[in-house]
């Protein structure tokens, strides 16, 4: 029997493979452009590409003979993932922002003064 933690991808679990595939539902994206666009180091982003494409979530496709240049975009199973983060995206902002409305509340509850 497979426990429910193996049935969490492991995109889920590693840090900026979501964000990756997020950012290529936007269309194609070279090396360059989804560095910039997240933040990430170099090596990493090499790193979480090569899983990414071994997973056939992305697609590798070279743009220039010399030297070599790829830009990565989503394979249909990529495209696939796309609703659910998006879904998981809405549903952080939608808590979060309850989250901070709720804290605001209570601040402002105890910083009345209690009325007889």
């Amino acid at each position: 029997m497979i426990s429910d933690r193996h049935a969490i991808p492991d995109l889920f679990s590693t840090r900026w493979s979501a964000a990756l595939v997020y950012e290529c539902g936007r269309g194609a994206r070279r090396f360059e452009q989804l560095q910039q666009a997240l933040g990430i180091s170099r090596r990493i982003l090499a790193a979480r590409l090569v899983v990414l494409v071994g997973d056939e979530i992305m697609e590798r496709r070279q743009y220039q003979v010399g030297p070599p240049r790829f830009e990565y975009q989503l394979t249909a199973k990529g495209l696939a993932l796309l609703p659910i983060l998006r879904a998981i995206t809405e549903w952080s902002t939608d808590w979060h922002m309850a989250d901070v409305s709720t804290q605001r509340a209570a601040t402002t509850y105890q910083a009345r003064p209690i009325e007889e």
